[in-house]
């Protein structure tokens, strides 16, 4: 039997991977067995149900087992848990993270009940625990804060506002942990405009070597936020963002979402008037994104304002798909670890 070099082994799964690695090919002889485990277990996705309990018969709980009992668990290097959480499950997620000493990113959001920390300073301060780890997708502020400290990661994004408190505790970790910092993705409750500019500064000044970045701003009342502010605030922050000279995808929303007053022109019918002014949110909307790429940030080939996004190229402005996240598709987000996205799965992968 002719026996073919690891990296083309790897190349030959990579386009059986297309569709799904058969299980027959890992049992071809030791090497095959070795690489076949290691693409099969490489990416994981697990989604539990409400009410999934440690013997519910699913395919996602055997798979657990198996990755919390079987040396498979160091081949994972991106794993995405969601869903609901209790009792023995929980303690299975923590079996499975202490034993995937290979993982690159992580991206958890799940309910616990009843709503205890999934994880401790003990574990999360062990050398041997996620020591590779460089990318953290979650809504969950205290597991972050434990997992930043002491790891240099790449890629972040946090689900969720956050108050005052939480920020400042998220922001002082990331500075004090994240220098490699490339894609941020955050979302903050603010009292005025001005703390938009604040807090963009501090961001930049600290990270100057972002790529990708994904901030949103709820202010308290529909009433502070309206085309001209979001405009003043464009200006406003123009100048911080061109001093991020690597940034190639940014998305800015300040909510509550600004509206347009009814135009003379528009038709009395309801679904005419509704369209249009949906229309002129979105040209007015392009146009403040269109002043952002001219005159402070050029380099850009991705923009979200609102929720309306576009990619920018030598083709022109390129509507983006609004179920397409601009700010954390996987295909955006974790070239930090490697040529790949990061965060989005498509589906679930239960090997």
């Amino acid at each position: 039997m002719i026996i073919l070099a690891d990296d083309v082994l790897e190349v030959v799964f990579a386009h059986l991977r297309q569709g799904r690695l058969p299980p027959a090919v890992i049992r071809v002889n030791k090497q095959w067995y070795r690489l076949g485990v290691r693409d099969l277990y490489s990416d994981i996705s697990l989604k539990l149900a409400v009410g999934s309990t440690i013997d519910s018969p699913e395919p996602v709980i055997s798979c657990m087992k198996t990755l919390a009992t079987s040396p498979t668990a160091v081949a994972v290097r991106h794993l995405a848990i969601q869903g609901f959480v209790s009792g023995g499950i929980r303690d299975l997620i923590l079996s499975i993270l202490e034993k995937t000493t290979g993982l690159l990113s992580l991206d958890i959001r799940i309910q616990v009940f009843p709503p205890d920390p999934l994880l401790s300073h003990r574990l999360c301060t062990s050398k041997e625990f996620l020591s590779r780890l460089v990318a953290i997708n979650t809504s969950d502020v205290s597991s972050f804060i434990l997992l930043a400290a002491g790891r240099s990661l790449h890629a972040i994004r946090i689900h969720g506002f956050m108050d005052a408190l939480l920020r400042d505790q998220v922001l002082t970790t990331l500075v004090a942990s994240s220098s490699q910092l490339t894609q941020l993705q955050l979302a903050f409750n603010i009292e005025t405009i001005g703390a938009i500019t604040e807090l963009l500064c501090r961001i930049t000044h600290s990270f100057p070597t972002i790529t990708v970045l994904g901030v949103q701003f709820r202010l308290p009342k529909p009433a502070d936020v309206t085309f001209e502010v979001l405009e003043h605030i464009i200006h406003e922050v123009g100048p911080v963002l061109s001093c991020l000279y690597s940034l190639n995808t940014l998305s800015l929303a300040v909510l509550p979402d600004p509206m347009l007053q009814p135009s003379r022109e528009t038709p009395t019918i309801d679904d005419n008037r509704l369209q249009a002014n949906i229309d002129r949110h979105e040209a007015k909307t392009r146009e403040l994104a269109q002043m952002v790429v001219a005159n402070y940030a050029s380099a850009l080939r991705r923009i979200e304002l609102r929720w309306h996004g576009w990619t920018v190229d030598t083709n022109g402005w390129t509507p983006i798909d609004q179920c397409d996240d601009v700010g954390c598709s996987r295909q955006g987000c974790t070239e930090a670890m490697r040529p790949r996205g990061i965060f989005d799965r498509n589906g679930t992968c239960t090997p």
